[in-house]
């Protein structure tokens, strides 16, 4: 139970409700207007309330409140996992029951030992979910272990491929260094070192710009790194594939607000996109303004994606794809000035990502947000605005253990399995085959967790009868 409180409350700080799948978000607006996904800001007030109830065992007015919050977000596990948590609490077995069953068709996995699931243990139905849940944090797909580096703390949260040395590059934020790494001879080496005096410091994500052999990386400020003749402030930085060397580095407009950038992708023109995760919003630096000081400018802002975290760019389509780790991924279409979250063809979850890679025609999302940790191949429709099948690549591995940052080399997917973020053990590199899209399957709707009950009747288990 106590468990469960300090869940609710530290969903304050990070719960967005998803709306509905096809709904679009906004008609996307150039800087300085704001796409805006239209998502209810009552929620983090209701989740108090809902702690406030559990908190004082009244459990009726905490159904009460949950029920509200299923509406509001009816695509978030994590708040209809506690709706169902609220049904065995006052006893409601039919709809415990079928929230939980709803929940283990999604993949995702949860623990029904605690006390809040009395009222329902014992019977078919429950034996039945726990075992589908065990299911699902089962190991699933084949991955290579590729190799392992040091036993210095680096903590890699960019990695991205160098395909004029066959290198794979990694982004330390612990020690601000960019890694090249020699997958065939196991080995590694510094290749960018942090400079203090002119701003880089601990790096966030890498980008490759191939087509103009240039690396870009996003670098935000760190109290190891602090200098009083540097410059403390978040930077989007360039530089040669060739050789390391420093190109140019560009600062945000308004260097005086909180800003933290995050994930960096680039398009087919060489256009620079980042992620401002305190701003809420994407900047971008235009092919033909690289020129070494020049600031970052705002694409869009989207104020209510408290989440952001990965951004991917698809290739020779003109539209860019942002993940929230609270409501999806959104596909922002330059080209239509339109921002919609995608549709679905098939049962996912689509929260709980961290970071996002494109491929012709595919996404593969980083899913180390939620239970068990996964990574995913969505393929998308023609228009790129559903997803029409997935494939599980890894989940539920040993070694995943909040995996982040990742790059696609030809057919595999590399990737930290162990990113030191939570783990000390030496960063692990390992890839996976991304393999080509599936045939398109019949389209049907994507079922909402926290729709009405369905009206088969749940088969009682013997000696009892569900209330």
């Amino acid at each position: 139970m106590a468990q469960l409180l300090k869940t609710l409350l530290l969903g304050l700080l990070v719960v967005l409700a998803q709306p509905a799948q096809a709904q679009e978000v906004n008609k996307f607006q150039p800087a300085p207007k704001q796409a805006r996904v239209r998502v209810p800001e009552t929620v983090p007030a209701y989740m108090k309330l809902a702690a406030i109830y559990y908190g004082q065992k009244d459990y009726g007015h905490f159904l009460k409140v949950m029920q509200k919050l299923a509406q509001m977000a009816p695509n978030d596990p994590d708040i209809q996992f506690r709706l169902a948590t609220a049904y065995a609490l006052n006893n409601d077995k039919k709809n415990a029951f079928n929230t939980l069953l709803q929940l283990s068709n999604l993949g995702v996995s949860y623990d029904l030992n605690g006390e809040d699931f009395d009222n329902i243990k014992g019977y078919g139905l429950y034996r039945h979910v726990t075992e589908a849940f065990e299911i699902n944090a089962r190991p699933r797909g084949d991955y290579d272990p590729v190799m392992k580096l040091d036993d210095t703390r680096w903590v890699i949260d960019g990695m991205a491929w160098n395909p004029l040395k066959k290198r794979l590059l990694l982004g330390s934020v612990m020690t601000g260094q960019v890694l090249e790494v020699d997958t065939e001879k196991k080995r590694f080496k510094s290749w960018i070192r942090p400079n203090r005096k002119k701003g880089l410091q601990s790096v966030h994500d890498l980008a490759v710009d191939a087509r103009h052999k240039r690396l870009w990386l996003s670098s935000n400020p760190g109290k190891r790194f602090r200098n009083p003749e540097g410059v403390d402030q978040p930077m989007l930085f360039a530089f040669r594939l060739k050789n390391g060397r420093f190109l140019s580095r560009h600062p945000l407009p308004n260097a005086d607000r909180p800003h933290n950038l995050g994930a960096v992708t680039v398009d087919d023109a060489g256009n620079v996109y980042v992620v401002d995760r305190l701003a809420r919003a994407i900047y971008w630096l235009p092919k033909e303004k690289q020129k070494n000081g020049t600031p970052l400018q705002l694409l869009v802002a989207l104020p209510l994606l408290e989440g952001m975290s990965g951004i991917a760019w698809m290739p020779d389509s003109g539209k860019l794809y942002v993940s929230d780790s609270n409501t999806g991924v959104v596909l922002i279409d330059r080209e239509k000035h339109r921002s919609v979250l995608l549709k679905t063809l098939a049962p996912l979850v689509t929260t709980g990502i961290e970071r996002l890679y494109a491929v012709p025609g595919r996404l593969i999302a980083v899913q180390s947000s939620m239970s068990p940790q996964r990574i995913m191949r969505y393929d998308l429709n023609e228009a790129g605005d559903t997803i029409r099948s997935l494939k599980t690549l890894v989940s539920g591995q040993p070694e995943l253990k909040l995996p982040m940052a990742g790059a696609v080399v030809g057919p595999h997917f590399y990737f930290a399995a162990n990113a030191q973020w939570t783990s000390q053990a030496p960063v692990e590199i390992a890839r996976v085959v991304i393999g080509e899209p599936e045939a398109s399957p019949t389209p049907t709707s994507q079922p909402k967790l926290g729709g009405s009950v369905p009206a088969k009747p749940l088969a009682a288990p013997k000696n009892k009868s569900p209330q």
